[in-house]
């Protein structure tokens, strides 16, 4: 690991909103669901819930929309 790429994860691991947000078991499961099933990103993307959770994990850059 490059010092670019370990002050990225000192930055998402300090960020306790996305710490919780990776832990979550239920919205793992929403992570898996889309990496498995083209589409669906889209559908959760519009969720109340899920939607803003994926909309942040996005920007941080831990998920890629492809």
């Amino acid at each position: 690991m490059n010092r670019e790429e370990k002050a990225k994860l000192d930055a998402i691991m300090a960020d306790q909103e996305l710490t919780s947000l990776l832990m979550d078991r239920e919205l793992q499961s929403v992570m898996d669901e889309c990496s498995r099933i083209p589409g669906k990103m889209r559908m959760y993307i519009k969720h109340p819930k899920h939607g803003p959770a994926l909309t942040k994990l996005i920007k941080a850059g831990l998920l890629r929309v492809a």
